[in-house]
């Protein structure tokens, strides 16, 4: 059994798709890179350097296609397209200039091999060497070598030789750095190259990094302040975390993969052992993903088929938090949503949600009586420091499901040894409680993990995860969900819209709607986030700003965002 099915196998959760990662983009670590690329020398008996002329095709290539202005997306599953494939220099009518930026790494060869494949093609290429004197690994210093037997141009990296350039070049390679930077600070010396380099990047046609953007950490999206911002990104094998997670994600670009000679069946016989020690695996979201988890809904349905969902939250002032939430829950498709809500603001919600069943918190016997007929439960939107929020541990231990967000996560964070409740919730055989904190909420949840959230996103949340036992939903710029598993999911929709006030009572009550409705947590809570996120992107597209993007109007895509997914 490979290591994928072995961490769904021990996994607590049923999921509708055997494998977690199928229909998402599995992301890779360096060190799965590495293990990888030894693998491939061991099985085929071929050379590295092989890999790495492959490598530098796909760059080519890309390269080429771009320059004649083709489709230069590539399917992130499938890798290079089809009509990436070797140009005849005749086609090619305006001559560009070409500079490849390269460090002392492996994608340092390719970028020197890519470069000597160029050549040929008619355009100006140029290489900046930023390996500061330091030995080359053989592979890249035979690539290097070669390139300048072709009589290939060579300048050096100082400022002055780089400001010399009478116009900044039409296309920019970026391989100064590969899988192997860490967050760490530059030298004086190659930090002034690097400002130099971004104002000519902002003035080039495209920039192009090579397997990540140098300056961005590959495991954990972190980034230098002066790491090189990408319009493409040609990564190998599988896209690398770092590429999908923030502020990486941001840097990237466009996501292009290259196969190059590396099944993907393959790649997962080989990288068995290394799931099995890590104990964690990275997937991007994508409308695949979640159109292989659907749930059918049979033409003889009913509302008692679709669940049965309550929002606790409001207070005074702050109705509209609860009425989202609800809001949202009906348009995600629950058969009923109840809600519960101090006393003062139920004329509003009544008014607003006619067809929502509304009463009075009643914390002696409601809503724990309600919880017998309830299929889950999400606490928190708008409830300030309600007193019935002291019911929240006995929710824990009795809902079916449960989403706690907001007000209820800071009750919670309160409370000593907090997480000992979420774990005797699954220790009860409970579905996991589904966690939703921004940053600050996280970080008086886990106050251990503040530092760690700076730099690693995905593993803060992942630390949580598995602290408490709870599905951590960790709001933010490429929203991360974590398992106490040990899958970390990349949301990848959405956009600056999402930043306005509600925006999260909207994904609160899309989540519980998806729980009511029968979704395990491990599906509800990264498709919740992936369609709140499509919804405002598909607001986006037809606004032409995102400026404009209330949580309102995103109650309003959420049914085109179902529609796109296949729901």
């Amino acid at each position: 059994m490979n290591g994928i099915a072995n961490l769904e196998k021990d996994s607590q959760f049923s999921s509708p798709a055997t494998d977690p990662t199928q229909g998402g983009v599995l992301l890779m670590t360096r060190n799965e890179q590495r293990a990888l690329d030894k693998a491939w020398t061991e099985s085929t008996g071929l050379l590295l350097s092989v890999l790495m002329e492959q490598a530098a095709q796909a760059i080519t290539y890309f390269v080429l296609d771009l320059i004649m202005s083709r489709d230069a997306a590539a399917d992130l599953r499938t890798g290079i397209s089809p009509d990436l494939c070797p140009l005849d220099s005749q086609r090619i009518s305006a001559p560009k200039q070409i500079l490849f930026l390269v460090g002392a790494g492996q994608n340092g060869g390719d970028a020197w091999a890519s470069a000597r494949q160029l050549l040929p093609y008619g355009h100006d290429v140029m290489v900046a060497d930023l390996s500061g004197g330091r030995d080359l690994p053989p592979e890249a210093a035979a690539n290097k070598l070669a390139f300048e037997s072709l009589q290939g141009k060579i300048i050096s990296a100082s400022d002055s030789d780089l400001g010399q350039l009478a116009v900044a070049p039409d296309f920019i390679i970026d391989a100064i750095f590969g899988t192997g930077f860490q967050n760490r600070p530059l030298s004086r010396d190659l930090a002034s190259s690097f400002k130099l380099i971004n104002k000519m990047a902002a003035k080039a046609q495209a920039v192009i990094a090579i397997d990540i953007p140098s300056g961005v950490d590959c495991d954990t999206g972190a980034a230098i302040t002066e790491a090189i911002q990408a319009d493409y990104t040609v990564s190998f094998g599988r896209p690398k975390v770092g590429l999908y997670s923030a502020p990486g994600c941001k840097l990237a670009g466009k996501v292009i993969t290259a196969p190059i000679s590396m099944p993907e069946y393959w790649q997962e016989q080989k990288l068995t052992k290394v799931y099995e020690r890590s104990r964690v695996l990275h997937i991007a979201i994508t409308d695949e993903w979640l159109q292989i988890r659907k749930i059918e809904r049979r033409q003889d349905d009913h509302k008692g088929s679709f669940g049965r969902g309550l929002i606790l939250g409001g207070s005074s002032g702050m109705a509209g938090a609860v009425i989202l939430a609800a809001r949202a829950m009906m348009e995600a498709g629950s058969g009923y949503t109840y809600v519960r809500s101090s006393p003062d603001i139920l004329p509003l919600v009544a008014k607003s949600l006619p067809s929502a069943l509304s009463a009075e918190i009643n914390p002696d016997t409601d809503p724990l009586e309600l919880l017998r007929q309830i299929d889950a439960v999400a606490i928190g939107p708008g409830s300030g420091k309600s007193s019935w929020l002291q019911l929240l541990p006995s929710l824990l231990y009795e809902a079916p499901q449960i989403v706690v967000d907001a007000d209820a996560l800071n009750y919670l964070s309160a409370l000593k040894s907090w997480s000992e409740l979420t774990q005797k919730r699954v220790e009860s055989g409970l579905p996991p409680a589904v966690l939703t904190p921004h940053p600050g909420e996280f970080v008086r949840l886990a106050p251990e993990l503040a530092e760690r959230l700076s730099s690693d996103r995905a593993g803060a949340a992942l630390a949580l995860a598995r602290k408490s036992g709870c599905v951590v939903v960790l709001k933010g710029f490429a929203t991360v969900t974590a398992l106490p598993t040990g899958i970390c999911f990349y949301n990848t929709s959405g956009n600056n819209g999402l930043g306005k006030a509600g925006s999260g009572d909207v994904l609160t009550g899309l989540i519980c709607s998806l729980l009511a409705q029968g979704y395990p947590p491990e599906v509800a809570a990264p498709a919740g986030v992936y369609l709140h996120g499509l919804a405002s992107d598909l607001a986006y597209s037809a606004l032409g700003t995102t400026r404009s993007i209330t949580p309102e109007l995103l109650l309003t895509y959420l049914s085109d965002s179902f529609r796109r997914v296949g729901w």
